[in-house]
């Protein structure tokens, strides 16, 4: 599991803050706080999502296996040489 604070770069940070406005404008001035006038969160709430969030992925047991899913699979078996005489079965 991998967690991120969104990254508001170009149109989208004008959209998004102008939907938060309008939808929930009692956030509209923290998220202003965290984002300054960039794209991406300041430092320290970026350590401080981290040090919220860390104790909750050990404890479920979502950061265990991190490798596991980049495993490569294995690739299915390839079908048999078509027959001179095919068959339905």
């Amino acid at each position: 599991m991998t967690v991120l604070p969104m990254h508001l770069r170009g149109a989208t940070r004008g959209w998004f803050l102008s939907w938060l406005g309008q939808e929930h404008p009692a956030l509209i001035r923290r998220y202003r706080q965290i984002y300054g006038r960039g794209a991406y969160v300041s430092p320290e709430y970026k350590t401080w999502l981290k040090d919220r969030v860390d104790p909750l992925v050990s404890r479920y047991g979502l950061g265990a296996r991190v490798a596991e899913h980049r495993r490569p699979v294995a690739a299915p078996p390839r079908p048999a040489a078509e027959s001179a005489d095919p068959t339905l079965f």
